[in-house]
């Protein structure tokens, strides 16, 4: 038995071949990976237009963990729920505005019980 785990962000093709050294079996199966998008530019600046990161789906999660870290790997904001309010970053860092910069970003999203994880860069700019 062989144990595969793939964490697709877009489809993908994949074709198996298993060799139990009497008969050779192939099968293609399709990866159907989980529609959402991430900005990867914001500006909370409040003049409504980007003002905050946080991914966009064209689903309903079980749940989302999002976790954005500096340029130093210091983690700056985690959020985790079901609604976007909970997993939501408005800019700020202990109450005060964040530094213009690059974070990195860790997303989890959950749906059907199967996490999917994604990772990236995001500008702040103010």
């Amino acid at each position: 038995m062989v144990d595969y785990t793939v964490n697709p962000i877009e489809p993908q093709i994949a074709v198996v071949t298993y060799n139990n050294g009497c008969q050779v079996l192939t099968d293609t199966v399709k990866i159907v990976g989980l529609d959402y998008r991430v900005p990867n530019f914001f500006s909370p600046n409040n003049d409504m237009s980007n003002d905050v990161f946080r991914p966009f789906f064209s689903f309903e999660p079980d749940a989302v963990e999002v976790f954005v870290y500096n340029r130093w790997g210091q983690l700056v904001f985690e959020g985790s729920g079901t609604t976007p309010d909970a997993y939501t970053w408005d800019g700020q860092v202990n109450g005060k505005p964040a530094p213009s910069d690059v974070y990195i970003y860790r997303i989890q999203v959950t749906l059907d019980g199967v996490p999917v994880s994604q990772e990236g860069q995001v500008t702040l700019a103010r």
